[in-house]
């Protein structure tokens, strides 16, 4: 294991300009990469759609024609939801959505009609608006039982323009 540093890795201001300006290049150094690398992945994506293109239009149509031949046949399932052939299963599922055309006209007519219900359908959900307490005294702030956390951190910003000296 090698030796652990004591302090901090440069003496001057100057050096740390230099550890900005490295970070600088690393950074531009990065972000070419990954444009070409997403350069890359979106020519290989139009390869992948041309290539495709006729396969996808194809089953489109191979959809379409299964449902109409499945909707004409359904007799032939003979009350059940689907039928097993050799290369797969056709089926027919029901599925129902709750569609709410007007909420406030439904949370208001829940309250009318059940009282008793409300608590049940109707969601409040509570929460303190923090960018107006956060102007509140401390004192103020303690009746309450909030506290405000200060913290430094520490940042620091290259120059892209002036990195390439």
């Amino acid at each position: 294991m090698g030796k652990k540093r004591v302090g901090p890795a440069w003496t001057d201001w100057n050096e740390a300009d230099e550890a900005l300006r490295r970070i600088g290049e690393i950074d531009r150094a990065e972000k070419a990469s990954e444009l070409a690398m997403n350069r890359q992945i979106e020519t290989a994506r139009e390869v992948h759609r041309e290539k495709t293109a006729a396969m996808v239009a194809e089953r489109k149509v191979l959809e379409k024609d299964l449902k109409q031949f499945a909707e004409s046949r359904r007799a032939d399932l003979e009350g059940k939801q689907s039928k097993e052939l050799h290369h797969g299963t056709v089926s027919f599922r029901r599925a129902s959505k709750l569609i709410v055309h007007n909420e406030a006209n439904s949370i208001t007519a829940v309250k009318r009609v059940f009282p008793e219900q409300v608590a049940a359908v109707v969601a409040v959900k509570e929460s303190l608006r923090k960018e107006v307490i956060e102007k509140w005294a401390s004192s103020d702030l303690a009746a309450i039982g909030v506290t405000t956390d200060e913290k430094e951190t520490f940042g620091y910003e290259t120059k892209y323009e002036e990195a390439t000296r």
